[in-house]
């Protein structure tokens, strides 16, 4: 087995062998909103599809609404308009852009004209019209008498939210999580279970910072924003430094798990009456929640996310608004939705809140409130966290037919290795299969049967890293409580073995080796032999697709920086690194657990503490997961 490996000690020295709103407006009422309006009406929905954009890839919900009744102005008869954000298979996009709007349903439509003359809503005033004919009607009149004083009850400004019980702390009006959804499920980014931090990028322009600002006072601001929801949750972030993302950072679709913010709108993207836009992507499977499950809430699993502020309004000019609404902008990248979007909500819980859907000019810069606290630490719990798993990605061994495959980790399996903040003991789960006949659990291993003597080429690293699968399967963890993210189990290729209890295929035997014998071990090609001499097995190499005869073949995956007392891991492409340390080289404690099918690995750092008096030394190791 390779491992790299750092000691830290009295010397240091390596061993090496080797849609939902997302967004924030600035403070108005119903009556300002009225009047800022060039028209009114209540539409009702006719249709609803997703389209993708042939240039950008972007994702969009295209609709067509029937007018009802006009409310102000000269309210068109049918809409015909798209809001970015929707889905696309099984990647959904939330956007502050996006309409969440029902085909048949009755909503009441603040509209503006564009240059090319077609009509489209504005974005946070719109209102679903549900309840009884009266209450329809009564509706219907506040906003034709200019919507002054305190608007209606309607049935769509009834509590949905989830009862907090003895905490006192209410629920959205918004959604019955408080969290963005899709389809009922709120998503969440996962991995902070396994110990990580989520890597943000900033894109600053000095010259739309607020006056007194300089760059290094917006990193300080982005710092202070991600701090406040560090203390109220287990989330936690790393600064990877600053670029011009070249585009606004929605537009952005790598899906890479980074936080992107943009502290200016230099593209043009957050339109008015907003201030700011947060969101991003994440996946929606029915067949799983790939983002776990916490305290029985199931979640889908965040693929990246962003934040975009306005630059070029007065109300962002002031530093302590500036950082409110980026704190609120943060709170969506982390898969929240508004307390409430009611401007007349009758709650002071949901209406103080930094996640109301305006911004309070009230001089509260970079702060939480009791409410934001709690939707936080739902879906990021500061106890009992859920455990975690990685992806991982399988090259299959078919064999001739006698059953001779050898059982070992590596060959057709898998242990489903996963990390647990408490150090709770963990069980497995298979929730879904792409063949149910090919694919079981063997206590904690998860297993692949090929179907007879067949080959299938290794998928390309495009398609991989796209998800494409010659055979699929998920599996959890459980703690008892949570459920970790759901990994996928990739077969990107399966290889005959006419001789098979060697376990490896003919085609690598005879690419590196020349025969298919693998004679015993000590042979150069045995299963168990490491002719490079760099600690890891020739089974191990061909798990890894590397080359059994290159000792530098994966590259060193650990450095140590003794000036900042970092360790950081190194990522290969497609491989499942586990970091471990350890005081004693007896007991090992997992750190992290990592996988990525990206071309370019990000690396990750994390604080490499120091030994104690009574151990003398601590060994940092990688090694690859079976």
């Amino acid at each position: 087995m390779k491992v790299h490996a750092l000691v830290l000690g009295g010397l240091l020295a390596a061993i090496s062998v080797p849609s939902l709103h997302a967004g924030c407006c600035a403070a108005h009422d119903a009556a300002t909103q009225h009047a800022e309006a060039q028209a009114i009406g209540e539409y009702r929905i006719t249709s609803r599809e997703d389209v993708t954009d042939a240039t950008s890839g972007r994702i969009f919900t295209h609709y067509t609404a029937q007018l009802n009744a006009t409310l102000k102005g000269e309210a068109p008869a049918q809409l015909d308009f798209r809001t970015p954000g929707g889905r696309r298979g099984e990647v959904v996009e939330i956007s502050s852009l996006n309409l969440d709007l029902t085909i048949g349903e009755d909503y009441i439509l603040h509209l503006r004209q564009g240059a090319d003359e077609s009509w489209a809503p504005v974005p946070f005033e719109t209102r679903l019209n549900r309840g009884t004919p009266v209450q329809k009607k009564a509706l219907r009149n506040y906003f034709q008498n200019g919507a002054s004083g305190r608007m209606p009850v309607a049935t769509s400004d009834l509590s949905v939210g989830r009862d907090q019980g003895t905490s006192g702390v209410p629920g959205s009006v918004v959604t019955a999580t408080g969290y963005s959804e899709d389809g009922g499920y709120p998503s969440r980014f996962t991995i902070c279970d396994g110990g990580l931090p989520i890597p943000y990028v900033v894109d600053i322009d000095p010259a739309k910072l607020p006056p007194g600002m300089n760059s290094q006072g917006a990193l300080d601001a982005v710092s202070e924003a991600l701090g406040v929801w560090t203390a109220a949750s287990s989330v936690k972030f790393r600064y990877v430094g600053t670029a011009s993302f070249g585009k606004s950072a929605d537009s952005v679709t790598t899906y890479d798990g980074v936080l992107r913010i943009q502290l200016h709108d230099s593209y043009g993207v957050v339109n008015s009456p907003a201030i700011g836009i947060g969101g991003g992507y994440f996946t929606t499977n029915a067949n799983v929640r790939q983002g776990g499950t916490v305290a029985g809430q199931g979640f889908q699993e965040r693929l990246n996310a962003y934040v975009v502020l306005e630059h070029n309004t007065a109300f962002m000019n002031d530093i302590a608004n500036f950082k409110q609404v980026l704190t609120h902008e943060l709170g969506h990248a982390l898969g929240l939705a508004h307390s409430s979007e009611n401007p007349s909500e009758p709650n002071a819980i949901l209406k103080n809140a930094t996640m109301y859907y305006s911004a309070a000019n009230d001089g509260r810069g970079a702060a939480l409130t009791v409410y934001d606290q709690d939707r936080i630490a739902f879906g990021y719990p500061t106890t009992n966290t859920p455990p975690y798993v990685a992806d991982r990605y399988m090259p299959a061994v078919s064999d001739s037919g006698s059953g001779d495959l050898p059982v070992a980790l590596g060959v057709n399996r898998i242990e489903t290795s996963g990390i647990d903040l408490q150090g709770d003991t963990l069980t497995p789960s298979m929730p879904w299969a792409s063949d149910v006949t090919k694919w079981s659990l063997s206590g904690s291993q998860l297993v692949y049967t090929p179907a007879g003597f067949l080959g299938a080429a290794r998928l390309t690293d495009a398609q991989i890293e796209a998800g494409s699968f010659r055979s699929l399967a998920y599996f959890q963890v459980s703690d008892g409580t949570n459920l970790s993210r759901a990994a996928r189990c990739t077969v990107i290729q399966i290889d005959t073995d006419s001789k098979p209890t060697d376990g490896l295929p003919n085609n690598w035997l005879t690419t590196y080796f020349g025969n298919i014998n693998a004679v015993a071990e000590g042979d150069p090609s045995h299963p168990l032999s490491d002719p490079d001499g760099d600690g890891l097995n020739n089974r191990e190499e061909y798990n890894l697709g590397s080359n059994p005869l290159d000792g530098g073949s994966p590259a060193q995956w650990v450095s140590y920086d003794p000036a900042q007392s970092k360790v950081t891991v190194t990522p290969s492409r497609f491989a499942t690194l586990q970091l471990q340390e350890s005081t004693d080289l007896r007991t090992w404690t997992t750190r992290c657990i990592t996988c990525t099918a990206s071309a370019v690995p990000l690396p990750i750092t994390l604080d490499a503490t120091p030994p104690s008096e009574d151990s003398k030394m601590k060994v940092y190791r990688v090694i690859p997961l079976p």
